[in-house]
């Protein structure tokens, strides 16, 4: 065994409970195996019945030597090549440990790695810190909580280290959902799991409702009042509270650097009893540096810094020498997985989009989009493509078919989750002659209760249309209007015009007219009427004259 001491200077610097070695037997007499008094650890026997121990280096660092202690002197004997080690174990003879050829400071060139020992594998190298940064071996992930400023307005969490520091090691492992609480100081803000701290709650049919006095003596329950009693945090309980949850958890009384990190190092969770306030403090511990420090959330903020409490306890960095750590329990189990995030009320997913690509001004066209509901709730009537970018601002495409100016449709049928609904809209060109490139973009709205881009998607931009406006080369000229069309005139046919004639007693031939009257009659030199007129009477009277005298003629010769 390995006696631990308190922490004492010597030349060889601080020694953080290094110890002497010694031998138990079966009447309880302990017998002093070695001179050194700087043993770190003791990692059992090799294959040769010797014992393997780690022993710390000089300096204010956490590197250690591995070394052989023969049992029949104790006599000590360093393990060639292995000065500079900062976690190790043996495991059926095999000595897994993790090393640098030097020891670690910040700044120091990367070192090269160790060749493998006989018998021996090494299980990781170590580079160098640069300086000024840390370089983080190992870092798990949980949620941060404070045990003041996340936890709900009523409760006083002055007092609550302990179970803060349990409940985020137990969220590591993601046995708890979130319970959200909103909290008002440093500034309001939500806290997913403050209120398990405080308040009443039920895991697997256990309810967590044992009553402790918070700081202000205000009754408490949930984790405060599971791990404290009159206001200090107990080991056991603590270990019992993550038990609880399907974990398991192991408690030491001692701490060393090693101890701690090799238990990080398998997956373990350390929840760490500290010395950083004169009452003590209780932290969570995440991981390691590369140069030998402790990464942690604290639940009541940094220590590093100048006010404390403070809100940057996550992932603070801490020397092993800062903490002067006492005891600690560890957390372990198999992680659970997150559960899937709920699925949104209102999501959808573009599945096609039809539009032109240019029109001229003025010309309309009919655009189509196509949607698939991913959503939990149907949609109705009050499902629309909406304006965006900015939102509900009017658009210059905008129909006397839409909605309104900056809704151009609804959804064409009613869409339950898993089925698709078109949005089938007029877009107009503007009417003015310019050349351009319009680009209008769409979100889905469902009126009165929410944007789908705030819950599920599709963002504001996903539904885009660019339009090229094409203007012809006669844009803004007035049309001339086209003659009408003139009938051909119809060939006309010549008449002759009906003259009436007085009927004549058959005489003997005398003078005709003329045989060509009635064609001049009828031809383009027609005479005037006057002299038309006159003529005739003239000429029946001539005959009448020349008729009288032919009658006297032969009624002489008749006598």
């Amino acid at each position: 065994m390995a006696l631990r001491e308190a922490p004492r200077a010597s030349e060889a610097g601080p020694l953080r409970y290094a110890g002497r070695l010694l031998a138990v037997d079966a009447r309880g007499r302990r017998e002093r195996l070695s001179a050194a008094d700087d043993i770190a650890e003791v990692l059992g026997f090799d294959s040769r019945a010797r014992l393997v121990v780690t022993r710390y280096t000089r300096g204010d660092l956490p590197a250690r030597a591995l070394a052989h202690v023969a049992l029949h002197n104790g006599q000590l004997e360093p393990i060639a090549g292995a000065s500079a080690v900062y976690a190790a174990r043996l495991e059926a003879g095999t000595l897994r440990y993790i090393a640098a050829a030097a020891p670690l400071v910040a700044g120091a060139p990367p070192a090269p790695p160790l060749e493998l020992l006989r018998n021996a594998v090494k299980i990781g190298g170590l580079p160098a810190a640069p300086a000024g940064q840390t370089a983080a071996v190992s870092s798990m992930s949980m949620p941060y909580v404070h045990q003041v400023y996340d936890t709900p307005n009523s409760f006083n969490g002055h007092w609550a280290c302990g179970p803060t520091s349990t409940l985020m090691a137990i969220q590591h492992f993601n046995r708890l959902d979130k319970w959200p609480v909103t909290v008002s100081v440093p500034s309001s803000h939500v806290s997913d799991y403050g209120n398990y701290i405080a308040k009443k709650y039920t895991f697997k049919g256990y309810t967590f409702d044992r009553a402790q006095g918070d700081a202000s003596g205000k009754t408490s329950y949930g984790a405060y009042g599971h791990c404290t009693e009159n206001g200090a945090a107990w080991a056991w309980r603590m270990q019992d509270y993550a038990k609880k949850h399907d974990l398991k958890s192991d408690f030491s009384s001692s701490s060393t650097f090693s101890a701690v990190q090799s238990k990080l190092a398998a997956g373990k969770i350390v929840v760490l009893s500290t010395q950083l306030t004169s009452a003590g403090h209780i932290i969570t511990l995440r991981g390691t540096t590369s140069d030998g420090r402790l990464i942690v959330n604290d639940p009541y903020g940094d220590r590093n810094k100048p006010t404390y409490p403070n809100t940057a306890g996550k992932s603070a960095v801490y020397t092993w020498a800062k903490v002067k750590a006492k005891w600690h329990i560890t957390v372990y189990g198999t992680v659970t997985p997150p559960p899937p995030p709920p699925t949104p009320n209102y999501r959808a997913e573009v599945t096609k989009i039809e539009a032109p690509a240019s029109l001229h001004p003025g010309e309309t066209a009919t655009v189509t989009v196509t949607l698939k509901n991913t959503g939990a709730k149907s949609w109705s009537a009050k499902t629309h493509l909406g304006t965006s970018k900015p939102r509900d601002h009017q658009s210059v495409l905008a129909d006397a078919s839409w909605v309104s100016p900056d809704r151009p449709a609804a959804a064409d049928v009613p869409a339950k989750p898993g089925e698709t609904a078109r949005f089938v809209f007029t877009i107009k060109a503007p009417d003015d002659c310019q050349a351009q490139t319009i680009e209008e973009t769409f979100g889905v709205v469902e009126e009165g209760v929410t944007w789908f881009a705030d819950s599920g998607g599709p963002g504001d931009g996903a539904i885009k249309l660019s339009l090229t406006i094409d203007v012809p080369a006669d844009c803004g000229q007035t049309p001339q209007p086209e003659p009408e069309p003139q009938p051909e005139p119809e060939p006309t046919t010549p008449t002759t015009p009906t003259t009436p004639t007085t009927p004549t007693t058959p005489t003997s031939p005398g003078p005709s007219a003329p045989a060509s009257g009635g064609e001049m009659r009828g031809g383009c030199n027609v005479a005037t009427a006057g002299a038309a007129d006159l003529a005739l009477p003239l000429l029946l009277l001539l005959g009448l004259l020349v008729v009288r005298p032919r009658s006297r003629c032969r009624s002489a010769t008749r006598r």
